[in-house]
């Protein structure tokens, strides 16, 4: 049986036919603990889908290889994902190495599934660009305030959906530690 072959933006994963990628989907769901009142649970939206696997770099620019994605790892950049009929827009979340010789690397790799901006492929353009969804004047006239006020009733998971983004991003960028406590009135940074 031939080796299957992984493609994460320009690199190259050949993966034996023992080997596989695991593909994690999920959906955040927060208990909201009320004195005197039973629990209630709050659906907070989609939550990552994540892919990894384990493998091994070999040969002379094996190093330069796991350099170039611990760079592209760092910087953020979103990258074409293809594995058989899988194939999405992800970032690199975690790439672990334990380097056994310079021509032998042991690797874990963990991607996050990105689809914040869809994107269609026009086929008859030169070189097959991927262009985006909505024409650039559109997007230029499509304002999105930098902040946002909370109102009674709101949580994050409401302007994640309503501002395109998801509640954990906007956790994080505000500090907020406990996502289920938000004051009325608070100011929220959007992305």
């Amino acid at each position: 049986m031939a080796s299957v072959v992984c493609k994460v933006g320009i690199f190259v994963f050949p993966l034996s036919p023992e080997r596989e990628i695991d593909i994690n989907d999920s959906r955040e769901v927060a208990k909201l603990d009320i004195p005197g009142a039973p629990p209630k649970y709050q659906d907070m939206g989609k939550g990552e889908k994540t892919i990894s696997w384990d493998g091994a770099l070999v040969g002379d620019s094996a190093m330069a290889y796991a350099t170039g994605i611990q760079l592209e790892m760092h910087k953020g950049t979103r990258l074409h994902f293809t594995y058989g009929p899988l194939n999405t827009m992800v970032r690199i979340k975690n790439f672990d190495k334990k380097v056994r010789r310079f021509d032998y690397i042991r690797y874990s790799i963990q991607l996050v599934e990105d689809l914040m901006d869809p994107v269609q492929h026009t086929a008859g353009t030169a070189n097959n660009v991927i262009k985006p969804k909505t024409p650039t004047a559109v997007k230029k006239a499509i304002t999105k305030p930098k902040t946002v006020q909370i109102k009674q009733g709101e949580t994050l998971s409401l302007l994640a959906k309503r501002y395109h983004t998801t509640w954990q991003t906007l956790a994080k960028l505000n500090g907020i530690v406990n996502p289920r406590k938000i004051p009325t009135g608070k100011i929220i940074k959007l992305p």
